[in-house]
Formats: structure tokens, sequence, C-alpha cells
């Protein structure tokens, strides 16, 4: 049962669901392994401090996409808005939280693999095999885009 107080997007091809906070710890280490586990959701939680300069940016909820991809995303309303600011990229927009949360997940992914996590480049396809297909892709992509 989702927390979340709106729905998800899906994709057609993709459904989401909220994991339950009980069972978070439980499946990152299963999806990744110890210790990329915890380093992943510290990563999440240390770029959206970084990144979101406007709306929550301390509670998280854990989203699992039925092509076994995943994100984080700030607060518990996904449609309720936030401010990113990426100031490598000079990207500064107003987007749903579970939008910013895709962007920070992203970015988070890819760091971890770089440090070698084989486990995070699958997600990383994953949740790029996601978005594309969101209304809010380009959107996403120009967040992203000069970061990697």
């Amino acid at each position: 049962m989702s927390s979340a107080s709106q729905p998800l997007p899906g994709t057609g091809t993709v459904a989401v669901h909220v994991v339950p906070t009980q069972h978070r710890s439980t499946l990152l280490s299963h999806l990744f392994g110890f210790p990329d586990a915890t380093h992943f959701e510290s990563l999440v939680y240390n770029w959206g401090q970084t990144f979101i300069v406007e709306g929550n940016r301390d509670d998280w909820e854990f989203v699992r996409l039925s092509n076994q991809g995943l994100y984080l995303f700030p607060g518990r309303d996904p449609a309720r808005p936030v401010r990113l600011k990426i100031d490598g990229s000079g990207f500064d927009e107003e987007m749903p939280s579970h939008v910013a949360g895709i962007v920070v997940t992203c970015v988070a992914l890819s760091y971890l693999h770089q440090m070698g996590s084989e486990q995070a480049h699958r997600h990383t396809q994953k949740l790029s095999d996601y978005f594309v297909r969101l209304q809010s892709a380009s959107q996403i992509s120009r967040a992203l885009q000069g970061l990697f």
C-alpha cells in the first residue's frame, strides 16, 4: 500500500509503487548488496540536500518499478512542487517532487556506478527506460545535462 497521497505515473509498460518503510532496507540490500545499499541511500539524501533549494528535502519515499528499477522522491506527495537547482549546469526549475527524485536518484546511481557498482549501472538503465516515457522526460534530461 502506498503512503503517497497522489498516484505516481506509470507508463503503460512500467507500473510503480511506494515501498513501505519497514521493507526498504531489506529490499535495498537485496538490490545492491552491502555496503552499496547504505551508500546509495545516503547519496540520494546528500544530493537531495544539495540540489533541492525549495520544498521538502528530508523525508523520502522509495519507489519500486515493475521493470526492476527504483528511485526515491522527497516528501509524501509526488506531485508537490520542489525547486531543483544544479549550479554546474545552470538548471534551476520547479518540478513535481517525484521528478526531482528521479533526477537526484540518477545522480546518486551514476556516482555509485563510478565507484564500481555494476548494480547501480543496471538500475540506472531501468530508471532511464521508465523516465523517457514520462511527460517530464525533457525536464529530467535538461536537469541531468552536463552532469554526465
